[in-house]
């Protein structure tokens, strides 16, 4: 059976029906007619709104690849989006099969992702990664256009593709803020996307001289750690004395806590992609009105110091972090006032519905 399909999104990703795909496809429902998304399931056919959901049984990698492409060939789709480097596999040979475009979706630089996700970075994990990101290097170079997530980073793969476009991935708030009372504890948010121990050492030890003067201070870190550094977690938990004021919360996001208050840390970062990763943090903690305390990088410097939003710390160290939470802590007004501008200057700017305008756009210009 076919389904007709002017745009088709594949993936192999059993996460992409949660968040990240499913809600740039909503988002695109009413620019782009016709909207179907291949991904692994429970392989029936389903809707949400107007986004048909085509999905295969999950098996081994290779062949749910296979079974992506096969149902694929059956929209005859004028352009098929892909969401994952192992797609790229097959990819070339699905280019010569149809006349349709095709697109890669960047979402990060392949290797060090790999060996977040899936490290620790043993030799035969490096490896892996290796693999993964040739793949990806030699498959941008025959398709047609490439979607990167993040506005400022080291052009990656983006320098082998001579049309890409740069989407904000950046998770949608499932509703608007409740307001809190100004004597509400205050919460710090961190996402913990690094692989050097001392990015996280430097938060713990900001975070502990903030508890020094202001006992009720948490923080919550909202992604999963790196390998390398969560193997030392409890540890360096233990040497800052903060087992009860840190927590791992995967979540956050879902549901914002109601009674904190609510302020968002963002460490710089050299490597490519937790640089490009913290991008799309400050994106968050913007659009859910959480002001944000940043090191100073070409990025935060457009997105933060312009927006007034937050604060850009030229030295990101300990003391200088603290000192501007205490700050902040003390000056609700203030601080009210950088999350009302983040979550306007976001829905003004980087709305997904100017983001859902962008890629359509881009997809028409790659169909002529």
């Amino acid at each position: 059976m076919s389904y007709p399909a002017n745009y088709c999104h594949l993936t192999i990703s059993t996460e992409a029906l949660e968040e990240r795909v499913l809600k740039e496809t909503t988002s695109l429902q009413d620019c782009c007619p016709q909207i179907t998304i291949i991904a692994p399931g429970d392989g029936q056919v389903s809707h949400a709104g107007r986004v048909r959901l085509v999905t295969y049984r999950q098996r081994s990698r290779l062949i749910m690849i296979i079974n992506a492409y096969l149902l694929a060939l059956r929209l005859r789709a004028r352009v098929y989006h892909l969401h994952g480097p192992e797609l790229l596999i097959l990819g070339w040979c699905f280019r010569l099969l149809t006349s349709a475009a095709i697109i890669y979706d960047a979402h990060y630089p392949t290797y060090h992702y790999f060996l977040w996700k899936f490290g620790p970075p043993t030799l035969l994990a490096r490896f892996k990664a290796t693999v993964l990101k040739l793949i990806e290097v030699i498959g941008v170079i025959f398709i047609d256009g490439l979607v990167m997530a993040a506005p400022r980073s080291r052009p990656g793969v983006g320098r082998f593709c001579r049309r890409k476009i740069c989407v904000c991935n950046y998770p949608r708030p499932k509703a608007e803020p409740e307001p809190v009372e100004a004597e509400a504890p205050l919460t710090l948010v961190y996402s913990g996307l690094t692989e050097k121990v001392r990015d996280l050492e430097l938060i713990l030890d900001a975070v502990f001289l903030v508890k020094m003067e202001y006992p009720e201070i948490e923080l919550v870190i909202t992604r999963p750690l790196a390998h390398r550094v969560a193997a030392g977690f409890d540890q360096l938990l233990a040497e800052f004395h903060l087992k009860d004021a840190v927590h791992l919360q995967p979540e956050f996001y879902r549901q914002l806590p109601r009674n904190r208050r609510l302020l968002g840390l963002a460490t710089p970062n050299e490597d490519d992609f937790f640089q490009r990763s913290q991008q799309i943090e400050v994106f968050s903690y913007l659009a859910h009105s959480i002001p944000v305390i940043c090191g100073r990088t070409p990025f935060t410097e457009d997105a933060v110091a312009d927006w007034e939003t937050g604060v850009v710390l030229k030295n990101y160290i300990p003391l200088t972090v603290s000192e501007t939470i205490l700050e902040l802590e003390a000056d609700e007004q203030r601080r009210k006032q950088m999350g009302a501008r983040g979550a306007e200057a976001v829905r003004r700017q980087f709305s997904w519905g100017t983001m859902a305008h962008r890629l359509c756009n881009f997809y028409r210009t790659l169909m002529l």
